[in-house]
């Protein structure tokens, strides 16, 4: 699935790389220019996650226990957020319902 996914993605940006040259919006210089600035990002993207493997690992493994405290908790947060943002609204729109009928039974005037 992921492979798929990955070839999916790289096909759009062949095809979308492919529409801007031919449309001249860039140039094969820019093109190979930006292309060797990715390649550039992410060798050393990958150079740095291979070196801070070693030191990320134990201090991840030792969070475990930890992050998944903080998710629960973050997860109790958002849903008694989301109940309190309903309740709110249901309550608003209540009291325009019943600001609007008492001013259509005192007639407008004042």
């Amino acid at each position: 699935m992921l492979t798929q996914c990955l070839f999916a993605v790289c096909v759009l940006a062949v095809v979308i790389v492919g529409l801007l040259v031919m449309t001249r919006a860039i140039s094969l210089e820019e093109l190979g220019g930006g292309m060797r600035r990715g390649f550039l990002m992410v060798l050393s993207v990958l150079t740095a996650f291979c070196v801070l493997k070693s030191l990320l690992l134990p201090m991840l493994s030792s969070w475990v226990v930890a992050l998944k405290h903080m998710i629960w908790w973050l997860v109790i947060i958002v849903l008694a957020v989301f109940a309190a943002m309903l309740v709110l609204r249901m309550l608003v729109s209540k009291l325009e319902k019943c600001g609007s009928a008492r001013a259509n039974h005192d007639g407008g005037e004042l």
